[in-house]
């Protein structure tokens, strides 16, 4: 089955305690400034996706953008 990497935009800064639910994603921080958090999250399928999504609407932050990154093929 194919990864597709997504790239996932909010916005603040994501950290603490909340940084542990995105457990897998790897985060940065746009500007230095902490206004825009960028998560890349490799996913088989689209529920991993939903995943990510309801969990950032659970903490109530403002999703910029989500765009699909490139897809990888396993061997």
């Amino acid at each position: 089955m194919n990864k597709v990497i997504y790239e996932i935009q909010v916005k603040g800064r994501v950290e603490g305690p909340w940084e542990d639910w995105f457990e897998g994603l790897c985060l940065r921080y746009e500007n230095g400034d902490g206004r825009k958090t960028v998560m890349t999250l490799a996913a088989e399928d689209q529920s991993k996706l939903r995943g990510v999504l309801t969990q950032i609407m659970n903490l109530n932050l403002t999703i910029i953008s989500v765009k699909t990154l490139r897809e990888e093929e396993n061997p």
